[in-house]
């Protein structure tokens, strides 16, 4: 559909080139393909970035882990008067990588874990607080295996290059905001004023014929020396973008402020009028569009519909843009135009974060399951069905709330879709279809355990040395390189 959009576009202008007059119109297929750039910069975008942090969800992990362990291990990290701990990693554990490289988060966790109500938090939240002693033991046990893994879960995260930041949607906005105006926010007709802009009053070709590389850099005066009529009556092109049913057509700007004004009034005649979803392959197609209606000659390069060589809005001459400094000797100048080279900047940056969040997403979701596994646990023992003599029945260590294989995604990635939900063993809780919690639903995992546990019994395919064993395969699988020890006992750092 977009190579027919694109030849399409170019049989309109060539035949344009070739009439005798130019006609209302004749820029109608690249405004067409402009509005949408126009209106990114008018009404706002969108991004399908994940802005989810993994932090959370690591510290979680580690508040937990730390709150089950000996009080011994967690007050080693306790600041002396000068707000300094006495104890090192270098001091404790000489040439012990992981804990030297986790110090720090311990140093952290624990001054948030300094106070008993804080720690009993922890456990309300795990469902743990005045639990059984062998559940606690057991919640321990899963704790300490998740925090290895989430180690070097988050420590592959952390080495992932071009990590968005929290303001991604603002920055490209930002480069897509200097493409149509050649600064951001947008600011009022008085104060635009790109550089080597010329002023509108001398004549349309000050304005549109450019003889410098930053001339005509924005979209704005594109939009104006394309789709505007020549002041005086006669020979202008009327209306050289869109065949108005309604109102007058738009008059070019007879003053430097009036730039801006004028292109509100081009704008209008967009159909696009509200914020709109890009990324990385919609900005790349949008320009090689815009880039297809690229006229390369001998003496200048024109964008728009003209037959001689000037862009002076007359039907027998041109309604365009004349780049005098680009030729056909040398065509790719045309990406250091302004408008051009800051959407380009946008595509690339969209396609940095794209890639990051196509690496990133399965480690975070494994993360949010190692978080979800370990804080769910007594809930899903809680509800697990009673022997006759009262004793508990058996539940397999490292089930998790959606896959007991501990490869599902956690019912939390469902919040969008009901049926996704309740089809995860998770349970919705929203009061719309596509928009609400989406959470454990401890029926469903405990009678999916008990069936698993009927069939591998007390020492299943989960005991415990196979959980240590396969633990450490999901952790080693994500970074085959790592050469660490991943499961270091806690009492050996004690």
């Amino acid at each position: 559909m977009a190579t027919v959009s694109l030849i399409t576009a170019v049989l309109l202008a060539t035949a344009n080139f070739c009439k005798a007059t130019l006609t209302d119109g004749v820029n109608a297929p690249i405004f067409t393909d402009l509005c949408p750039v126009l209106n990114w910069a008018e009404n706002g975008v969108t991004l399908d970035v994940d802005a989810s942090s993994e932090e959370q969800d690591y510290m979680d992990i580690q508040k937990l882990n730390m709150t089950l362990a000996p009080d011994e291990w967690r007050t080693k990290f306790n600041k002396n008067e000068q707000g300094k701990t006495t104890r090192t990693a270098e001091q404790d554990h000489p040439k012990d990588e992981m804990a030297a490289q986790l110090w720090k988060t311990w140093v952290t966790v624990a001054s948030q874990l300094k106070e008993t109500d804080q720690r009993d938090e922890v456990l309300e939240t795990a469902k743990l607080k005045g639990a059984a002693e062998s559940t606690r033991k057991q919640a321990r046990q899963r704790a300490a295996a998740a925090e290895a893994a989430a180690y070097v879960l988050k420590r592959t995260l952390d080495g992932l290059p071009d990590k968005p930041n929290p303001n991604e949607q603002a920055d490209i906005k930002k480069l897509i905001d200097t493409a149509v105006y050649g600064k951001s926010p947008k600011g009022t007709a008085g104060d635009f004023n790109p550089p080597g802009m010329g002023n509108p009053a001398t004549s349309r070709a000050t304005l549109c014929e450019a003889t410098g590389s930053n001339k005509v850099a924005t979209l704005v005066e594109v939009a104006v020396c394309l789709c505007t009529k020549k002041e005086t009556d006669g020979t202008a092109v009327n209306e050289p973008c869109r065949h108005l049913t309604t109102g007058s057509e738009v008059a070019f700007p007879t003053a430097q402020n009036n730039v801006l004004t004028k292109y509100n009034d081009v704008f209008k005649q967009c159909d696009h009028k509200l914020p709109t979803p890009i990324s990385a392959d919609i900005v790349k197609s949008t320009v090689a569009k815009l880039r297809s209606y690229f006229n390369h000659q001998a003496a200048a390069t024109y964008l728009g519909a003209y037959i001689n060589t000037g862009c002076t809005g007359d039907n027998d001459d041109g309604v365009c843009v004349k780049y005098s400094d680009i030729t056909d000797a040398d065509p790719s100048k045309t990406k250091e135009i302004g408008w051009l080279h800051n959407l380009n900047a946008a595509g690339l940056r969209l396609r940095k974060i794209e890639t990051y969040n196509r690496k990133a997403a399965p480690l975070k979701a494994k993360l949010r399951s190692l978080r979800d596994d370990i804080y769910n646990f007594a809930a899903i023992k809680a509800a697990l069905p009673q022997e006759e003599t009262g004793k508990v029945v058996h539940l397999q260590p490292q089930v998790t709330a959606t896959d007991s294989e501990a490869e599902a995604v956690s019912c939390s990635k469902h919040k969008a879709k009901k049926t996704a939900c309740t089809d995860s063993n998770c349970k919705w809780e929203g009061e719309k279809e596509n928009d609400g919690p989406c959470v454990v639903d401890v029926n469903k995992v405990a009678q999916q355990a008990t069936q698993e546990g009927t069939a591998d019994g007390a020492a299943g395919k989960f005991a415990p040395k196979k959980l240590e064993a396969r633990a450490g395969m999901v952790a080693n699988g994500r970074v085959k390189h790592a050469k660490i020890q991943v499961f270091s006992s806690i009492r050996n750092w004690l």
